[in-house]
């Protein structure tokens, strides 16, 4: 199974499961993967997924996005290692064994809502250390 790990922007180590069915990128909170970019249109694009196959189709964003670092418009195959580019925002398409370093993925159910992909949440612990006092003063 892919999965969809933002590289770069304010979102970076979020990880997406891509499960078959339509997954829906763009800056409204409605899409499945939100999109925390001014460059971004409110829906802008989507993924569709369809057993391995894999493609990522333009909504007729306002700033378009670059597949690869080319601009694309309607239907494109995507592949593993294949990145999308919404403004300053980077998604890359992985293999779900090669994800993020240490990161979880989760699949969570929005109340009142259809099934939707959420980013996984990992949680850190903080230690704090406190060295020894000098002992020769």
């Amino acid at each position: 199974m892919a999965v969809l790990v933002c590289t770069q922007g304010m979102t970076k180590g979020d990880e997406f499961q891509l499960t078959d069915g339509e997954i829906t990128l763009g800056r409204s909170e409605s899409n499945d993967v939100c999109v925390l970019d001014n460059m971004s249109s409110r829906t802008h694009c989507k993924i569709a997924v369809q057993g391995e196959e894999l493609k990522v189709i333009d909504l007729g964003s306002t700033n378009g996005m670059l597949l690869n670092d080319e601009k694309v418009t309607g239907d494109n195959p995507l592949n593993l290692g294949d990145q999308i580019r919404i403004g300053y925002t980077i998604y890359e398409v992985r293999d779900s064994g090669t994800g993020g370093p240490g990161l979880k993925i989760n699949s969570l159910l929005r109340p009142n809502k259809k099934s939707r992909v959420m980013p996984a949440v990992q949680q850190q612990k903080t230690r704090l250390v406190i060295p020894d006092p000098p002992t020769n003063y």
